[in-house]
């Protein structure tokens, strides 16, 4: 609880500790459907429509999102409307109606939406990454399979996932603006009194197992500008050396990085590129990209392979400083708001992590040297660990420095061989 009299709004977000790993296989899609359904769906006491106008009429924002690990709630009142808004949060939380045919609108946008995932080469890239990275965990579920599953996703089923995970125990809310802590929780406990009692199921889910390194081929005829996507195993969350691995990875492939810097400006072999550090509560993932001339494939990922051989032997000195700076600089832009303040604070108590997690952040950015950064480099980029995989039209003719030609196929088979990395080819879906 933050309370902040500048402006008469009050912003109110439960957290809760459920999302798509939560959800059987066979229930693949339910998490999207939940999220676009349960404000557009009515409830028992508004039909949609209704709905919708009290809400605008009110001037009320208010957002139900399933995530992958979690979920939340998000409402923006003015002070005013504190109770009308929780009244109204109350309905679409303890009363869905989940009309039918708003449901059955939305699952048939949720199939065009997969059907069309084909077309987008850069999200094919990342969806067959991940797929692979985390081959057999529920991190790596194939979104496709909603595709079977969608379909066949009820009333009933939306209704039980949110009887068995959005109850009070497994949500954490947190709450900011212009109101008082004694009108804040005796909404909260109004609120929360209406939701389903009981426990929620213990989450168990592991950890992921990783997968072998792969050069993999996503064939797509006509595609012009090669996608391109890397991953590599990273460190968690709880790992105490996560923040410096951030910063080694802003010095590699973050905004005017040595990868963007290298590839772009300096040779001319990309239009964009990047390398960034992401995490899942029980896993941490190094992701990289390139967007490029499909003829330039090959080599765009021959000179990010160098690049990372060079940060293995040395932190540029110069990249260290100006990236800890920005890094600095840029930290109390984060959470600027008491809203975001809240909500990260209460992000940290539903994951176990520390309540000073944040000055964690700054002391790892602060004692950071570049003798640390290189040994982390060492351990996390390691070119015989890297997964590439890459959208392309296989088919483009290739030019080589020698005069030769030959085709992107074929120049992609070779690249693989001089890295040492097996081949793979993964049909386009």
């Amino acid at each position: 609880y933050l309370p902040d009299r500048e402006l008469p709004l009050v912003d109110l977000t439960l957290l809760v500790k459920a999302g798509e790993v939560d959800i059987a296989e066979k229930k693949t899609g339910l998490a999207g459907i939940l999220s676009a359904i349960i404000v557009r769906g009515g409830t028992l006491n508004y039909t949609p429509s209704e709905l919708a106008q009290v809400i605008d009429d009110n001037a009320i924002r208010v957002s139900v999102s399933v995530g992958e690990e979690a979920s939340s709630v998000h409402l923006s009142v003015m002070k005013d409307d504190w109770e009308k808004g929780l009244e109204l949060l109350e309905e679409i939380l303890a009363r869905p109606a989940f009309d039918e045919n708003a449901l059955e609108v939305i699952k048939g946008q949720a199939m065009v939406a997969l059907n069309r995932q084909a077309d987008e080469a850069e999200a094919v890239a990342m969806r067959e990454g991940v797929i692979w990275h985390f081959h057999g965990h529920p991190y790596g579920r194939d979104p496709l399979i909603g595709l079977k599953t969608i379909p066949d996703i009820t009333t009933d089923d939306l209704k039980g996932f949110l009887r068995t995970y959005f109850v009070p125990g497994n949500m954490v809310a947190a709450v900011s603006g212009d109101i008082a802590l004694e009108e804040a929780e005796a909404g909260l406990n109004k609120l929360l009194g209406a939701l389903p009692r009981g426990r929620a199921p213990e989450r168990s889910i592991g950890e992921p197992g990783g997968n072998k390194p792969v050069l993999a081929v996503i064939d797509k005829p006509g595609q012009v500008q090669s996608q391109v996507v890397f991953m590599l195993p990273g460190f968690k969350r709880t790992n105490p050396a996560f923040w410096k691995s951030r910063l080694l990875t802003d010095i590699f492939g973050g905004s005017d990085s040595l990868m963007y810097t290298r590839l772009r400006d300096d040779l001319g072999l990309v239009y964009s590129a990047g390398f960034f550090q992401t995490y899942k509560w029980n896993a941490g993932v190094l992701m990289g990209y390139i967007g490029c001339r499909a003829d330039r494939t090959a080599t765009s990922i021959e000179e990010t392979i160098k690049i990372i051989h060079s940060l293995r032997n040395s932190i540029p000195q110069r990249d260290f400083k100006l990236k800890r700076l920005d890094a600095l600089n840029s930290f109390v832009f984060n959470v600027d708001t008491p809203a975001e303040l809240v909500e990260v604070y209460s992000s940290y108590y539903m994951r176990g992590e520390p309540l000073d997690t944040l000055e964690r952040i700054q002391d790892a950015y602060l004692q950071a040297t570049r003798d640390e950064l290189r040994s982390l480099a060492v351990r996390l980029l390691d070119p015989e660990k890297l997964q590439v995989f890459i959208v392309a039209d296989t088919m483009i003719p290739v030019k080589k420095a020698d005069g030769t030609e030959l085709t992107l196929e074929q120049d992609l088979k070779l690249l693989a061989e001089r890295i040492g990395i097996s081949y793979q080819e993964i049909a386009l879906r």
